[in-house]
C-alpha cells in the first residue's frame, strides 16, 4: 500500500517555489494532501494521489490583526491556532506530516500525534533576529516545544543547521533552494575575480552572509 504524506504551509502553494518542488519530488513514491492558501498549481491537479485542502486566507483588516495577535499568544501557549487545519490534517490519516516553517509545526505535530505518524518539519531562515524579535522568540519557543517530536527536519543553508543543533538538538540535512535548470542551453565563461556581479533575488540580511 502506498503511504502517504501531508504537507502543511501558510503559504500561497502555487507561488512558493520551495514547496512545489517538495510536491514534486514526493509525489513520485507517495500520495499526498496539501493544506495551505490558494488554488492548486496547475501542474499538480487534484486526483486519486493528489488531494489539495485550501485554507481561506482574511483580507486584512482590524479583525484580522486582532486575529493575529490571538494566533500568537495561542503559539506561545502550545495551543493549535488553526482547528480547521488541524481537522484536515487529522483527517487524512496520513503516515508523515511534513511542516512548512515553524508557524505549521503545532498543527502538524498534534496530527502527527493522534494518527501516530511521523513528524518532518522544513526549517527556513526565521532563527533569525532581523525578521523581529517577536518573530525569532516566537520561533524559537515553538521549535523547543516540538522538538523532541520531531522525526527529521531540512533546512536552507549549513550555518542554520548548526544554529538548530546547537540550540534544539535537531539535526538539519541541508537542501538548498535550487531551482531546475531551464531546457536552454546556458553559457560560461571564465569569470574575472576583479570584476564579478551579482544577482540576489532574497532578503540581503548581513546573517545570510550575502558577501559569500
Amino acid at each position: 500500500m502506498q503511504k502517504s504524506i501531508c504537507i502543511l504551509s501558510y503559504s500561497d502553494i502555487a507561488q512558493d517555489g520551495r514547496v512545489l518542488r517538495q510536491v514534486q519530488y514526493l509525489s513520485h513514491e507517495y500520495e499526498l494532501t496539501i493544506i495551505g492558501h490558494g488554488i492548486p498549481h496547475p501542474s499538480y491537479p487534484p486526483g486519486e494521489c493528489m488531494h489539495w485542502v485550501e485554507v481561506p486566507r482574511g483580507k486584512r483588516s482590524f479583525h484580522r490583526m486582532i486575529a493575529d495577535l490571538l494566533r500568537i499568544l495561542r503559539y506561545a501557549t502550545g495551543l493549535v491556532d488553526r482547528p480547521e487545519v488541524l481537522k484536515a490534517a487529522i483527517s487524512s490519516k496520513c503516515d508523515a506530516y511534513h511542516a512548512n516553517n515553524w508557524d505549521t509545526l503545532p498543527v502538524a505535530a498534534e496530527a502527527a500525534r493522534q494518527n501516530h505518524a511521523r513528524l518532518v518539519l522544513d526549517i527556513h531562515e526565521s532563527l533569525d533576529v532581523s525578521n523581529g524579535w517577536l518573530y525569532y522568540t516566537l520561533n524559537k519557543a515553538v521549535v523547543k516545544r516540538y522538538a523532541k517530536q520531531i522525526d527529521a527536519c531540512t533546512t536552507v543553508v549549513s550555518a542554520i543547521a548548526n544554529r538548530y543543533r546547537q540550540i534544539f538538538g535537531l539535526d538539519p540535512i541541508v537542501l538548498m533552494n535550487a531551482p531546475a535548470l531551464p531546457p536552454v542551453k546556458i553559457l560560461s565563461k571564465k569569470t574575472d575575480p576583479n570584476k564579478i556581479r551579482l544577482i540576489h533575488h532574497g532578503v540581503a540580511s548581513p546573517t545570510r552572509r550575502t558577501d559569500l
